[in-house]
């Protein structure tokens, strides 16, 4: 993380609360309850998102364990791609100083389809796959990432996770 400002992280979380996860996001989905389809990266966006915000802070120690700064999670952004999904090459806004992109649920099971990173100091690519539970952490603000079009007949659900560094001359100070 320290040198490439980015590191691949493996089985996340519980795999109890990977099925629970995996259950509630298929649900939505199936239901389109307060979700938007982002046409031009093919993507249903979740409109709200309190258990995915609950998941962030709890992934706040081990965030800050390994990026070793004291840091406040800002908001998780849960979204489920579709065939043809894909985001463009792009550094995040200030609340994502930090990332976790967390693939939740990929169709089909042993497909692939890797987050793109470009390591800052050396500008080599690296495309980075993941298994459901896997993710990479990296910082959103320093890595450009992206994801190239997705396969036919694939869909992946993917939680978002932000943090930013403790403004210790605000509120979060305390």
């Amino acid at each position: 993380m320290r040198d490439e400002r980015y590191v691949a992280l493996a089985d996340i979380l519980p795999q109890a609360t990977v099925r629970v996860l995996q259950r509630y996001y298929r649900r939505i989905i199936e239901t389109r309850y307060k979700i938007r389809f982002a046409e031009k990266t093919r993507r249903w966006e979740f409109e709200e998102a309190p258990i995915a915000n609950l998941v962030n802070l709890q992934l706040s120690d081990l965030v800050q364990r390994i990026t070793g700064e004291n840091i406040v999670p800002t908001y998780a952004f849960p979204v489920h791609y579709v065939s043809g999904g894909h985001i463009w090459p792009h550094l995040d806004v200030p609340e994502n100083e930090i990332s976790l992109t967390m693939q939740l649920d990929l169709t089909p099971a042993d497909g692939e389809w890797p987050l793109m990173l470009e390591a800052p100091r050396t500008k080599e690519l690296r495309g980075v796959s993941m298994r459901n539970n896997d993710g990479v952490l990296y910082r959103g603000t320093e890595v450009v990432h992206w994801r190239d079009k997705m396969p036919d007949q694939y869909q992946v659900m993917q939680l978002i996770f932000a943090w930013r560094a403790t403004n210790m001359s605000g509120c979060n100070a305390q």
